[in-house]
């Protein structure tokens, strides 16, 4: 456990070093975990429902060493709200390139007899299906989008506005005249609502953002795509009617 933890500073050290001239502005290492918990929760709660499949052989058991590797999520920071947007993609480009490891030799292809090629694949993609969920080791690059001051005014005063007209015109719909609101609670969010490949994406980069030190605030949008994001401002209002 010492040599692990002892091997984890060391690369932490030499991370630091590697992206600092690349204009990370902090960089912050979380708590050392062992492999199996570097899983995302989503993956391994569709890896509860795989079944045994006739003709295909199971996964080959683990094996439990005594030296778990230990691993930790090292976060980076960019500051790119005063980039273009063809500045950030260059830059997340060159990020990729920096952190690309080489790529592992290819094997040899396999002569299959003739009609036995597409029983092997399909084969073989059952089997990586039932196979345990490996961790991704990849960098991954998250994108924290938030309104300036000026918009959220310019926006919350805009949401109130309507909201106040809907009010107004349910309370004359049942002979009711609104008197002073006495809630106001405005909220921001993202546009996800409806579309199920949006949720998928927005939760899987809330779950990436667990094992890092940022904080997501509540008038803050987290996204993997470096694109323009759309801002949902929800209101509500409780009225007193006389």
């Amino acid at each position: 456990m010492e040599l692990g933890l002892a091997k984890l500073k060391k690369q932490f050290e030499a991370a630091r070093e590697w992206l600092t001239p690349l204009g990370a502005t902090q960089i912050d290492c979380g708590e050392p975990h062992f492999s199996e918990h570097a899983v995302p929760d989503s993956v391994k709660n569709l890896q509860r429902f795989k079944r045994p499949i006739p003709g295909v052989p199971a996964s080959p058991e683990k094996k439990v060493t005594d030296n778990p590797e230990l691993h930790a999520v090292l976060t980076a920071y960019w500051p790119i709200d005063s980039l273009r947007a063809e500045e950030v993609l260059i830059m997340v480009d060159r990020l990729k390139i920096e952190a690309t490891e080489e790529p592992p030799a290819e094997e040899e292809p396999v002569n299959l007899a003739p009609g036995l090629e597409t029983q092997m694949h399909y084969i073989q993609a059952m089997q990586a299906s039932m196979q345990d969920p490996e961790p991704d080791f990849k960098p991954q690059f998250l994108y924290i989008s938030r309104l300036s001051d000026a918009q959220q005014i310019q926006a919350t005063r805009e949401a109130y506005l309507k909201a106040q007209a809907e009010a107004e015109k349910l309370a004359k719909s049942l002979g009711k005249k609104l008197l002073e609101p006495s809630f106001v609670h405005p909220t921001f969010n993202s546009r996800t609502s409806g579309n199920s490949q949006r949720l998928m994406k927005h939760q899987r980069c809330l779950e990436l953002l667990e094992d890092c030190s940022y904080y997501l605030q509540e008038d803050e949008i987290i996204s993997d795509d470096p694109r323009s994001v759309e801002f949902q401002v929800n209101f509500s209002l409780h009225y007193y009617c006389e």
